[in-house]
């Protein structure tokens, strides 16, 4: 961040189709007058499901932010089907390169799609396991490379409700095979919470706190992606923790 600082009360409209617990808020902040924000993700970086993609929700994180900065540098990194090895790969310099002072990263969802499909042609879920190596370079390498950047991380909902995911595993929850989508969202899920503590990133408990999956209305016709309403929680939560950060750190 610069060195130049404002003083001002925020508030915090968040985004209008949000249907989280209080979409306002009145915020003294402290803040500088430049900010640098980079996104790593996936489909949801690009908004996909939204019935426009600038109502996805880094997005909406970026025009938020901009309510309180004077300038906000914003760089999407996502890409459409990137699992988190592809997000190490085509990601992660770049955003070191761009030098930010906060970070978002939503990973896993596509990881999830193929850890399921390895289920069911290896009836085993062990490659799960590679997730959390390479949790641990994307965390560890951005951390010693920007080491005055904040990093937000948020785990995944129950994928097993998803529209999409019933259509390979069914809705009923003894069978093996949604068993075995459980325990696939739980072991990422662990990964991720465990990793952000350990690399002192932080985490946000969508599953926790915002379940998308709670209210059909949350997804988008696809079965897949978050809807217009999902990616309003989604801003919410992200957007909650960032504001929190800039208040303490002012």
């Amino acid at each position: 961040m610069t060195a130049v600082v404002l003083t001002f009360s925020l508030t915090a409209c968040i985004s209008s189709t949000s249907s989280s617990k209080g979409s306002t808020e009145v915020v003294e902040q402290n803040l500088s007058s430049k900010l640098n924000y980079v996104a790593i993700g996936a489909s949801d970086a690009v908004g996909v499901g939204a019935s426009v993609n600038t109502l996805g929700y880094v997005f909406q994180i970026r025009d938020s932010l901009e309510i309180i900065a004077d300038t906000v540098e914003f760089t999407n990194m996502g890409v459409s089907g990137h699992v988190i090895e592809e997000m190490i790969n085509y990601q992660m310099q770049s955003t070191i390169n761009a030098n930010p002072d906060i970070v978002t990263i939503w990973v896993g969802g596509n990881d999830f799609q193929d850890h399921l499909t390895s289920y069911f042609f290896e009836k085993s879920i062990n490659t799960v396991v590679d997730f959390r190596s390479d949790l641990k370079v994307l965390l560890g390498t951005l951390k010693d490379s920007l080491p005055d950047a904040e990093i937000f991380i948020a785990d995944l909902p129950d994928m097993a409700k998803l529209p999409f995911v019933r259509t390979f595993i069914g809705k009923d929850p003894t069978t093996a095979s949604y068993q075995a989508a459980l325990e696939i969202i739980d072991s990422l899920n662990t990964m991720i919470r465990e990793e952000a503590i350990a690399y002192q990133a932080n985490f946000i408990p969508l599953l926790a706190e915002g379940d998308l999956t709670a209210d059909p209305a949350n997804i988008s016709d696809d079965g897949f992606h978050p809807s217009d309403q999902g990616y309003g929680i989604l801003t919410d939560l992200y957007l909650e923790a960032i504001l929190q950060y800039i208040e303490s750190s002012n």
